[in-house]
């Protein structure tokens, strides 16, 4: 069920044809797909912040770096 999926497919997957169990898989399947893309932009946004981080860290070994070569001048 990659897409969201019509009424006859929830009861055939269901093998009831009862709605309250189509729709609960309904409510699971659409659960799923947005947990699965809140991880994924979880996971984007903290490489990101991985990225940043190594960023002011260098920034800081350069500044670092050039205070001492002043302090030597």
């Amino acid at each position: 069920m990659a897409a969201t999926p019509n009424l006859n497919e929830l009861k055939e997957a269901t093998g009831s044809d009862n709605l309250a169990d189509a729709l609960k898989l309904l409510f699971i399947h659409d659960k799923s797909e947005e947990h699965d893309c809140l991880f994924e932009t979880q996971m984007r946004d903290r490489r990101k912040l991985d990225l940043l981080a190594q960023l002011l860290v260098l920034a800081r070994e350069g500044m670092d770096k050039k205070d001492d070569h002043l302090e030597r001048m």
